[in-house]
């Protein structure tokens, strides 16, 4: 499917919106910002900046990131050499990258939660550290400590949901947006809030996580990428990937 002249609605603002505006620009579509989410800091601060203290005291022999947002989070964080870091998928190393940070380990068949926990490589690994969101499935907790390892998993971030201005809800209503993408569990909740499923739009998500959370929402999603970033989900028109 030519993107040329198609409109896509973006749920996210700031420096992800803006990076996500210019790709869509590459493929000659127009990208409108209509923020489903937002993000703020932990109510307690207390438990990430112990987490923090230990981290910089090399308690923690893996550092897990499981997002760009949660990297922007821990941003000030000292991580000592002795830490070894792994991320849930490419587009959280890359934002690793940019604050001088390797991901030493990236899962290879499936870029999340759980695909991390299945292709985990160190069994003699005692003690991890996961920033999360307060709203994170206890994907990646559970499964490393069913192995018997000791995570700490303290409050990173919150995510907040975001009203539509009401002109962007008639335009989709209105059918003058051809695509939503939908990054997210959060997003697809908000989507569902504030629009419902009978608008004439396209869903476009993320990865098979977003889509699962997308038809419990009772939405239908029309594409679905191949990998967890922006690009794919502009592939996934393209080639119209449908979803299993």
């Amino acid at each position: 499917m030519n993107l040329q002249g198609k409109t896509i609605l973006l749920p996210r603002g700031g420096s992800w919106a803006t990076t996500a505006s210019a790709e869509v620009a590459k493929r000659g579509a127009e990208a409108v910002v209509g923020e489903l989410i937002r993000f703020s800091g932990p109510e307690d601060s207390v438990p990430l900046e112990a987490a923090s203290q230990r981290l910089r005291e090399g308690h923690y022999d893996w550092l897990i990131v499981t997002s760009p947002r949660t990297v922007t989070a821990i941003a000030q964080m000292e991580v000592p050499a002795s830490t070894r870091i792994a991320a849930v998928g490419q587009s959280t190393a890359k934002a690793l990258a940019k604050i001088g940070l390797n991901a030493e380990f990236v899962p290879e068949s499936e870029q999340s939660a759980r695909g991390l926990v299945r292709e985990w490589p160190d069994a003699a690994a005692t003690r991890i550290l996961l920033p999360r969101s307060a709203i994170a499935e206890p994907t990646i907790r559970d499964g490393l400590t069913a192995r018997g390892i000791e995570v700490d998993d303290p409050i990173a971030y919150r995510t907040i949901g975001a009203d539509l201005a009401p002109e962007l809800r008639a335009r989709i209503h209105a059918g003058e947006i051809d695509f939503v993408f939908l990054t997210s569990g959060s997003t697809v909740r908000e989507f569902a809030r504030q629009v419902g499923g009978d608008a004439p739009v396209k869903i476009v998500t993320i990865g098979p996580i977003t889509t699962r959370d997308a038809r419990r929402e009772g939405l239908e999603v029309t594409y679905e990428a191949a990998t967890p970033n922006v690009p794919a989900m502009l592939d996934a028109i393209e080639e119209e990937r449908k979803p299993d």
